[in-house]
């Protein structure tokens, strides 16, 4: 779910500053919410284990 909000918000945020989108600036807003998704899954592990 987080993925999907933060990809639409990134969209957003192209469409409101830059006024273009293109496949590029789709692939690293789609590609920047992933890597950001695994991040915080990742960050949270620790804490799953630890209870």
């Amino acid at each position: 779910m987080e993925l999907g909000v933060l990809y639409f918000l990134l969209i957003l945020g192209f469409l409101s500053f830059i006024q273009r989108l293109n496949l590029k600036k789709e692939v690293i807003a789609l590609g920047v919410a992933i890597l950001y998704g695994l991040t915080d899954e990742l960050h949270q592990v620790p804490f799953v284990f630890a209870c």
